[in-house]
């Protein structure tokens, strides 16, 4: 973990922090314990997983973004704002665009694959977009669904 671009060596304030293969170690709140300061989520955390227990959040967009919000809501609780709350998120499968026509998927645990995981894949990201015209304008590009 490193707080410069394109270095493996830590900040020094960092160096005294717990890791787990790599990912700093934070408690449910996204915090690091014993430093209440401290923050974390994303790739960079080893959040406990409350619905899988002695696990850790896998390294996905989905639980970043989800943990990002989590943790700055935390954060505004600790100046006061809020009831800080634990993360806990429950995976509702996952959607993988490999170009072409190829695609895999397993929205609510039902395995797809192929050109139905492709039509699954293109709704949830079009879906995602913000606003009807963005939406609109990407699934009626060309190159879109290349």
């Amino acid at each position: 973990m490193s707080s410069e671009p394109d270095s493996d060596k830590p900040h020094p304030h960092l160096t005294d922090l717990k890791t787990d293969k790599g990912r700093l170690v934070v408690d449910e709140y996204l915090e690091v314990p014993g430093h209440p300061e401290v923050f974390a989520s994303g790739d960079a955390a080893a959040v406990p997983d409350l619905t899988r227990p002695g696990e850790v959040t896998p390294m996905t967009a989905q639980h970043a973004q989800r943990q990002g919000k989590q943790a700055a809501d935390n954060i505004a609780a600790s100046f006061g704002t809020g009831i800080p709350q634990p993360y806990r998120h429950e995976d509702l499968g996952f959607v993988v665009d490999l170009g072409g026509t190829q695609a895999a998927a397993n929205p609510l645990h039902v395995p797809l694959a192929g050109l139905p995981a492709k039509v699954v894949t293109r709704g949830y990201h079009l879906l995602s977009m913000p606003g009807n015209r963005v939406r609109t304008t990407t699934a009626g590009s060309t190159t879109t669904w290349t």
